[in-house]
């Protein structure tokens, strides 16, 4: 498990003390596929770096199952990073070393095995990553894809309990994001590795996030499971960030309105049609995003109440009966 307590980090600059984390509280639970967003400049990245200590913090506690990392010894320390792996946007692989030598370099630099083994662990991980056949092959003749394949086959190679992801999809393409988003699902769910993704796409964290965090000004916005957040953000930033033009929709044409809740617990039925044909109410959809995850739909959708408050709160009446949540929106 990692914790991260009371923790800061503030740069010096001409113009004065830059705050880029400011008493940040977090757990990320083993076994969790944990996603932290936020716009840039929100403090992510420097977080990420915080957790396995190439940024170390100004102050606050880096709990690594128990251990502080901020008060580990050199060697200590070098010992507990070996336990979190990390890949990034830009890949970062050795030009001038092929595929396998890149995998290979982790295991050479903590002094991993004999030759036999390297080689060994090196022909498992490219395996794993779909990628045996360019053992031989350099960085250059390879794909963004490919490339971050091996990223993540490097990250994997002393066997850490943990990855950090810090928007390593970023750079690449939709169908080649899913493939890699796929790859991560797999690895945490046959490999039991903790993964740690840092990103500002929210599809990201909708596809494979178990949970997520939202920084906002350096501090934590809000943070819990994916499937509560997505369904019904609490904090301002968390809004705008998954569902942008709900804000909009409430904020424009007159009447009251209601915003509908879809949190998985609702089977797929037709609520406006049955709200015509049951109550005899007609409404207006402003807005609506609604997403199937695990054959359950989530998300929102944004209605005007009808004029008359006998139909308005039959309306409600028949909401709270078909068990769909929902919320009154200014």
């Amino acid at each position: 498990m990692i914790e991260l307590k009371h923790l800061s980090k503030e740069y010096p600059s001409p113009a004065g003390t830059v705050v880029a984390l400011s008493d940040v509280n977090l757990t990320i639970p083993d076994g969790a596929i944990f996603g932290i967003i936020g716009l840039s400049g929100a403090g992510k990245s420097t977080l990420v770096r915080c957790i396995n200590l190439l940024e170390r913090p100004t102050s606050g506690q880096v709990l690594i199952d128990g251990e502080d990392l901020t008060k580990a010894k050199k060697k200590r320390l070098l010992e507990l990073r070996r336990n979190i792996g990390m890949i990034f946007q830009g890949f970062n692989l050795l030009e001038q070393r092929n595929v396998e030598d890149n995998v290979r370099f982790p295991l050479e630099i903590a002094h991993v095995g004999d030759r036999a083994a390297k080689a060994e662990r090196v022909g498992e991980l490219l395996a794993l990553v779909g990628l045996s056949e360019k053992a031989k092959a350099y960085p250059s003749q390879l794909s963004g894809g490919q490339k971050q394949r091996v990223a993540i086959a490097r990250a994997l190679a002393t066997n850490p309990k943990y990855l950090l992801c810090d928007e390593a999809t970023s750079a690449l393409d939709p169908n080649t994001t899913s493939s890699i988003l796929a790859l991560l699902k797999e690895i945490n769910r046959t490999l039991g590795v903790t993964i740690i993704v840092i990103t500002h796409e929210m599809r990201v964290v909708e596809s494979i996030c178990t949970d997520v965090a939202v920084l906002s000004e350096s501090r934590i916005a809000e943070a819990g499971k994916v499937t509560r957040v997505f369904s019904d953000p609490q904090s301002e930033i968390a809004r705008e960030l998954i569902i942008p033009g709900l804000i909009r929709s409430v904020k424009s044409g007159g009447g009251n309105k209601l915003r509908l809740i879809f949190d998985g617990t609702v089977t797929d039925m037709p609520i406006i049609s049955a709200l015509a044909i049951d109550v005899g109410a007609a409404v207006n959809i402003l807005y609506a995003d609604t997403k199937t995850i695990d054959g359950k739909p989530f998300g929102h959708m944004v209605i005007t109440l009808p004029e008359d408050p006998a139909q308005a709160a039959a309306v409600k009446e028949y909401l709270i009966k078909k068990n769909v949540q929902y919320k009154e929106e200014i």
